[in-house]
């Protein structure tokens, strides 16, 4: 009997996507399926215009309040239509060629541009493969996620629930279980002292994992309190495969016991190992920090998308922002004073919001839909 086939429909734009394509992909590859991870934004059939707008996703995104105006104008209702419009004529062929190459039994897509071009070519071809949209903000959601041509749409939270009866999806067809991480996530058993042994750091101080990308700002200079701190703390500093950021750490003094890394698929190991990760407030990298039952200091938000993120962290009790050199040391400070007890709250409180099993809970879903399609 041949294994059902599953198209992950992805894209370049955050690197939230990509990871949550990887996870889901990863639990329905365990669960004996096949699956094709595709970008149709990558394709010839898709236009240069919007190639070359999506190029200035990170340039957009370090300018102080543009991305936020642009974000909060296109979650309007007369502008999401028009972008709904858009995207379904200018995506059509590009997501058409990709269904038609791959013959998937269903799709799953983790992000809204897909949606539209989904329902013109189930409109006008006649499609019928079930389809599931898997939601990567916690918070702050862009009302084109909300798009009744999925079968289920997987939201991360309550707030999410409640935007996506509020634009329009019936209940039956929203579940409420989490932003998806790397099923590698939940299969840890080692301490994190005999993490860090096998890493090769210190195995016994407090542990900084540093997580950064072309998207963060300021990351070193935020560091440069802790570094003159002379606390007890080792750092271990990503850059995400950004080289600029990666010559940045390695051409910087640090007085502390520093791990520098350009980049790692070891994240999930990395983030067991840790007692603290410091990073931007990205949904992927919030979600997996919280399935790890870490506490998060977030030291930039790309605003508008992200301040929902960073704003559940905080209500919860799982991580604080810190946006200056002074504030971060400060918050550091406080969380590892009296024998670390903030800390051990902070990361009890994150563990409450994790979801390590959420891939698998989504690959359960996309099943039971083939399985009755």
């Amino acid at each position: 009997m041949l294994k059902k086939h599953v198209l992950i429909l992805s894209s370049n734009l955050g690197f939230g996507h990509k990871s949550a394509a990887k996870a889901i992909g990863a639990a329905l590859e365990e669960a004996g399926l096949n699956v094709t991870i595709a970008n149709p934004t990558e394709r010839s059939e898709t236009p240069d215009i919007l190639k070359d707008m999506w190029s200035m996703y990170d340039e957009t995104s370090k300018r102080e309040g543009l991305y936020e105006f642009i974000y909060k104008l296109s979650d309007t209702e007369l502008a999401s239509m028009a972008t709904n419009s858009a995207m379904g004529a200018m995506m059509r062929d590009a997501v058409y060629s990709t269904i038609e190459e791959t013959k998937p039994d269903a799709i799953v897509s983790v992000h809204e541009d897909f949606l539209a071009p989904l329902k013109s070519l189930y409109e006008v071809a006649g499609f019928t493969y079930p389809i599931v949209t898997v939601v990567t903000d916690l918070t702050t959601i862009h009302r084109r996620w909300f798009n009744s041509i999925s079968d289920i749409t997987i939201v991360p939270t309550d707030t999410g629930y409640r935007l996506a009866l509020t634009y329009g999806l019936k209940s039956a067809k929203v579940r409420k279980i989490g932003i998806p991480v790397h099923p590698d996530l939940s299969k840890e058993s080692r301490s994190p002292q005999e993490i860090r042994e096998a890493l090769a750091w210190e195995r016994d101080r407090t542990t900084l994992l540093v997580v950064g990308s072309s998207r963060v700002t300021n990351l070193v200079e935020n560091l440069r309190g802790i570094n003159h701190s002379n606390l007890n703390v080792q750092l271990v500093l990503v850059a995400g495969g950004d080289k600029a950021l990666y010559n940045e750490f390695r051409g910087t003094t640090w007085h502390l016991p520093t791990q520098i890394y350009n980049y790692t698929d070891q994240i999930p190991e990395f983030m067991h190992a840790s007692d603290v990760v410091i990073s931007k407030a990205g949904g992927l990298i919030v979600s997996e920090t919280l399935a790890c039952g870490k506490p998060i200091l977030i030291t930039d938000i790309i605003e508008g998308q992200e301040t929902g993120n960073a704003d559940y962290v905080v209500e919860n009790g799982a991580g604080m922002r810190a946006f200056t050199p002074v504030d971060v040391l400060e918050t550091l400070y406080h969380w590892l004073m009296n024998d670390g007890e903030m800390l051990k709250l902070r990361s009890e409180n994150s563990a409450k919001l994790g979801r390590p099993r959420a891939a698998h809970d989504i690959a359960e879903i996309v099943q039971d839909l083939i399985a009755t399609r």
